[in-house]
């Protein structure tokens, strides 16, 4: 192993300092809204001041990780998410002026005297350090917070964006309320060319639209990786593997802490009287991505290998092997050097095919033509196999 290929198991670097200014833009572009009715624009710089220096020393601590780097639409699905933050106080600082004009107007009627014009004012002056208050409070906890999602800590784990992208009732969902958003900015759109909406109006429903297209991004969690509701490429991995005659657990887990932060990249252990492997399914096809996976790999297959009883350590031998789904049969061609590493861990790389092949390779109702290209996809090439050396494991072996 080189010396980058061991910094790679230590965790990859979080782009810290540029992922801060991209998140101060988004909050303040949900903020603006309310800035703008106050007659503010030094707010705006203001907030962005504010949500950029808090950010900044709040996420000081966060250097490195080991999860999947996020892709750009990862990032840009958590951007728009995340400025939620900035469109709720920008909303809150809108119902705090205005039932403070109102209030102030209503006791000048039952009263009978004028309300000073300085004084509305003043109630905008309030409402914009309530705001910033507000603001402050939430970028303390959103901070760290994207960074935590986009830059898992967990080795192989994948940000809930990507996640998200896979869950198409979610989706549906999303994309509903977007219509809906779009439709408030149209018609506000519409109505302030019309000069129809007082600015208070116009902006209280912009921050509303805002809202409407970013809470369920902004309130996206980590799923729970669990046997009985795995990721959909995993899944029909397990279904393939099963049909070439392997026994298969999927996220393999002991219960405790320390070991399964290791195998936290693993998402399969497929164990067959012939051979054994164990491996992590992924559709990215960044080399340099592949042969960080392949180190940590190495070593989670490892902890695996230790998790044998001492009977069945000494019979089988689990190969790491990496799923790459929706790959040509040039993958790794253009790069040499990292197939050669890739090749010296010992790491064998599956290609297979898009995760839609996969369901009708999987929906075939003939068993014997689906085991048929199970095995031809996850066995390998013959040569391989002559050339290693037998795996036979005991009847009746559990998986770790």
């Amino acid at each position: 192993m080189t010396v980058g290929e061991a910094q790679e198991t230590i965790g990859q670097k979080v782009p810290r300092v540029q992922m801060t200014a991209f998140y101060a833009l988004a909050v303040t572009a949900g903020f603006a809204p309310f800035a703008y009715v106050t007659g503010s624009w030094p707010g705006i710089l203001i907030a962005f001041a504010l949500v950029s220096i808090t950010a900044f020393f709040t996420t000081r601590d966060r250097d490195t990780y080991q999860g999947v780097p996020p892709s750009s639409g990862e990032i840009a699905l958590a951007l728009l998410g995340y400025s939620a933050g900035g469109a709720v106080c920008g909303f809150l600082g809108i119902l705090l002026l205005s039932l403070l004009g109102y209030g102030a107007e209503s006791a000048g009627w039952i009263f009978g005297f004028l309300v000073p014009q300085t004084l509305h004012r003043w109630f905008e002056l309030a409402s914009l350090v309530v705001a910033f208050l507000l603001l402050f409070s939430v970028v303390t906890v959103d901070a760290s917070e994207i960074l935590d999602k986009l830059y898992p800590a967990a080795s192989g784990r994948r940000s809930p964006f990507a996640e998200f992208l896979f869950q198409p009732k979610q989706r549906r969902s999303w994309y509903l309320k977007l219509v809906g958003a779009a439709v408030i900015v149209v018609i506000v759109a519409v109505s302030q060319y019309l000069h129809a909406l007082p600015a208070q109006t116009w902006a209280f429903w912009l921050e509303i639209a805002f809202a409407l297209a970013t809470t369920d991004l902004w309130d996206l969690k980590f799923q729970d990786r669990s046997a009985s509701s795995p990721e959909p490429l995993v899944e029909q991995v397990q279904l393939l593997l099963q049909a070439a005659g392997y026994q298969v657990r999927i996220y393999p887990a002991t219960g405790k802490s320390e070991a399964d932060a290791m195998f936290g990249l693993v998402d399969f252990l497929a164990i067959r009287p012939d051979r054994a492997m164990a491996g992590c399914v992924t559709d990215r096809q960044d080399p340099k991505y592949l042969r960080a996976v392949a180190v940590n790999l190495q070593t989670a297959v490892w902890g695996l290998q230790d998790r044998l009883s001492p009977q069945e350590r000494a019979k089988i031998e689990i190969e790491p092997v990496i799923v790459v789904a929706g790959s040509s049969s040039s993958l790794l061609d253009d790069e040499p050097e990292i197939s050669a590493s890739i090749d010296r861990m010992y790491v064998r790389i599956i290609r297979c095919p898009s995760l839609t092949t996969l369901m009708e390779i999987v929906s075939d109702s003939d068993a014997e033509r689906k085991g048929n290209k199970a095995r031809e996809l996850f066995d390998p090439p013959l040569e391989l196999s002559d050339a290693s050396e037998t795996l036979i494991a005991p009847s009746g072996s559990s998986l770790p």
